[in-house]
């Protein structure tokens, strides 16, 4: 038996706060993780939170009530950009150690590379 066939497969939802507000870590506990617990989505594991965006994992099985929780109980606070099944990957996508999204950094050398 495999890991994964054991512990089932992880994936990781990148959110981030509706026009770019910064909400208090309470009321990302009221909005997004009391709501799934009582779904009964046991899975769920809060990565990382900086007050504007952040990584939330699931397992596969809960990805589609998590992402649902996030998009219509969390719309006036929250709404999920990207699935992955790595958490590195959303992390080199928008935590930058710089601080600047992918997207950002690359706009950012065009504009040195046209001067």
């Amino acid at each position: 038996m495999t890991v994964k066939a054991k512990r089932g497969r992880r994936r990781y939802v990148y959110f981030v706060t509706v026009a770019g507000k910064y909400v208090p870590y309470e009321d990302l506990l009221r909005t997004l993780i009391t709501p799934c617990e009582r779904a009964g989505l046991r899975s769920i594991r809060l990565i990382q939170f900086d007050g504007r965006a952040g990584i939330v994992r699931s397992s596969l099985t809960d990805l589609p009530e998590l992402k649902r929780i996030i998009d219509h109980q969390g719309s006036e606070h929250f709404r999920s950009i990207r699935t992955s099944g790595t958490l590195r990957a959303l992390r080199n996508r928008y935590f930058k150690s710089t601080g600047q999204k992918e997207s950002e950094a690359r706009d950012g050398q065009h504009m040195q590379g046209d001067l």
